[in-house]
């Protein structure tokens, strides 16, 4: 008896230790730190990523096939496929790709976007000058959305065939932090912005080839960004 007691002392408290580590990792969840635990042989992150993409995929595979024409011909209309390219300074490449699924509809006919949003799961609806905006945005939502609808996309299949193949590209890109690759992939957001009949964008494919030759400095008083031409480091 007593032999047994210690045994289930020494497990409550390596429990309490298994639980303290888990909170502790939570709390520094902020910081993207995973839980290392396995839930059916998949790991779960500690911000539920996998969790969302599968309730995602569930609400997707509930649409009617009606439904998905539907949707598809409102995104062929009044919708846009996009890919655009975003400075961030703190990215080892300095840029992030940055892709959204965006349906437009005016403010009075809210409830429309209400039930898009509510059919698909993910987004955000918001109002810009009397036009309302539900964006659906990152890979991880708008890979699987175009997925299901690109068989259905007519006026801008280009813009999905596209825009799916930088989603299948672009995490091992980000992973290996390869230059060449991911000015190739800023190629295709220019050409989505081509398809788009974009106004002229500020941030290109040239933009992103050339960063190695400029420093990025934020003027202190305007808030703004200045370039400044430097020589090359040898060593980056």
């Amino acid at each position: 008896m007593l032999d047994k007691a210690i045994k289930l002392d020494a497990s409550n408290q390596k429990a309490r230790a298994l639980l303290s580590w888990q909170l502790s990792l939570r709390e520094s969840s902020r910081s993207k730190l995973t839980i290392a635990r396995f839930v059916k042989g998949q790991p779960y992150k500690a911000n539920g990523k996998l969790v969302k993409q599968k309730k995602l995929m569930n609400k997707l595979q509930s649409i009617t096939r009606d439904e998905k024409f539907y949707i598809a011909g409102f995104l062929d209309g009044d919708g846009c496929i996009n890919a655009q390219i975003i400075r961030k300074n703190d990215y080892v490449l300095k840029f992030q790709i940055r892709l959204t699924v965006t349906f437009f509809q005016k403010s009075t006919r809210a409830y429309f976007l209400d039930w898009l949003k509510n059919k698909i799961g993910v987004g955000s609806i918001r109002n810009n000058r009397g036009v309302l905006e539900y964006t659906i945005v990152g890979i991880p939502n708008v890979m699987p959305f175009l997925k299901q609808l690109q068989p259905m996309i007519k006026l801008k299949s280009e813009q999905a065939k596209i825009v799916l193949q930088i989603c299948e590209t672009l995490p091992a890109v980000m992973k290996t932090h390869n230059k060449q690759q991911f000015i190739d992939l800023c190629k295709l957001v220019d050409r989505v912005g081509e398809l788009n009949d974009s106004k002229i964008r500020t941030m290109t494919a040239l933009i992103v080839k050339n960063t190695d030759l400029f420093t990025y400095m934020v003027d202190p008083i305007n808030q703004t960004e200045q370039t400044l031409l430097v020589e090359e480091n040898d060593e980056e």
